[in-house]
């Protein structure tokens, strides 16, 4: 997302980053039903791999800014390329989720339908996949 470098970069005044504020970001993914139970082990491969990467990402975040242009308008140098860097230094890395997050799920849920993006309650049951590592 490069709206907030852009702001940023045109005089926006940072209050508080993001990565400050005490997070439980579980970066979920979503997935169909019939993968999660008929092929579990393709979405245990995609998420090792998204940890991987997000991983190095931390750790060198300059190898995956201007992948695919250095120079013109969607490239990003100082100020903004600076601040996509801290913010992959800054990644959670995307774990299996578990019925311990539920109540969080559930809060989170209950923020989307007060504001009505959702007619109702949301069941975590319903919406967490207790997919374990294999073993």
């Amino acid at each position: 997302m490069r709206a907030y470098p852009e702001a940023v970069a045109k005089g926006a005044r940072v209050v508080v980053h993001g990565r400050d504020l005490p997070d439980k970001d579980l970066n979920m993914q979503a997935a169909r039903t019939e993968l999660l139970t008929e092929h579990p082990e393709v979405v245990r491969v995609y998420l090792k791999v998204l940890q991987e990467l997000t991983e190095e990402a931390r750790r060198d975040p300059g190898k995956f800014q201007n992948v695919f242009l250095t120079q013109g308008p969607t490239a990003l140098s100082g100020a903004r390329l600076e601040e996509e860097n801290a913010k992959s230094r800054y990644a959670n890395v995307p774990r299996f989720a578990t019925p311990a997050d539920a109540s969080y799920v559930a809060d989170v849920a209950s923020v989307f339908q007060r504001y009505g993006v959702l007619p109702g309650a949301i069941d975590p049951k319903a919406v967490i996949f207790d997919l374990k590592p294999a073993s």
